[in-house]
């Protein structure tokens, strides 16, 4: 019975020093994109080419529908004209 004991003790222990370095971690929903994806801007990409173009999306959101939002960074530095930067973002 007392073996029993401490390998619970011993379990606790392993998986309350698991869930404290876990607080220390960023939340992995940060890496979620378009509310779905977990994966690269390239894998994403890769998925939206996939839908089927004449499938009812009526129920998915707007925000799930489109691709990967690309940081204003992108545009500046892309496009030299700050009007056009603004009109592109």
């Amino acid at each position: 019975m007392l073996d029993l004991t401490s390998q619970s003790a011993s379990r606790s222990n392993a998986y309350r020093a698991f869930v404290n370095a876990g607080k220390e971690q960023s939340s992995p929903r940060q890496l979620l994109k378009n509310h779905i994806y977990w994966g690269d801007d390239d894998f994403v990409n890769n998925m939206q080419r996939k839908l089927n173009s004449e499938q009812s999306l009526k129920d998915i959101s707007r925000k799930q529908k489109q691709g990967p939002v690309k940081p204003l960074s992108y545009f500046v530095d892309c496009y030299k004209n700050h009007n056009e930067d603004m009109a592109q973002a």
